[in-house]
Formats: structure tokens, sequence, C-alpha cells
């Protein structure tokens, strides 16, 4: 699946029993959050990164828009083999 995030766009906290997340990153930089291990990461346009399996996770728009230029970001979410879940946490 194809994805666009705008600046300040937010895929909220959850987790997935079964199956890896891994984000191809097209345009721009794409945050990504975990939980346990805990990790903040920045991923650049042509750069990959893998969310195993039962890993709470955030992901959001993580650049920094110029004065003026907000920047998307774009990137490719492929799920590997197992049953798809969408385990949503509450903040707070």
């Amino acid at each position: 699946r194809l994805y666009t995030l705008a600046p300040g766009d937010v895929i909220p906290w959850h987790w997935h029993s079964a199956v890896t997340d891994w984000y191809f990153v097209l345009e721009g930089q794409l945050r990504i959050e975990t939980r346990a291990p805990r990790a903040d990461a920045r991923i650049m346009a042509g750069e990959r990164y893998a969310i195993l399996p039962k890993t709470a996770h955030r992901i959001s728009n993580g650049g920094a828009p110029a004065a003026g230029a907000p920047e998307d970001c774009r990137f490719l979410l492929l799920q590997g083999v197992g049953t798809y879940d969408f385990n949503p946490i509450k903040e707070g």
C-alpha cells in the first residue's frame, strides 16, 4: 500500500499480532517510534525499516518543514505473511 503523510499527519500507536511491517520511504522523511524496544527513527528517501510482530509503533511525517515549504512523506508499506490485524493502543 502506498501512503502519503502531510506534515503533522500521524498513524497512531498500534501493533500487529502476526505480520511484519516493511516501510520503504520514497519521498521526504518518515518517523517511526516503537516501544519494547524503544526507538525513535527517522527514515529518509531510499531507506527501509522493518517492525516485527507484537511491537507497538507509531508512524508520522518526520520532516521539519522549511520556512513556507512543508514536505509530504510518501512511503510504501508491505506487510508480511500472516493474518492482518490492527490493535490500537490508547495514549495517555
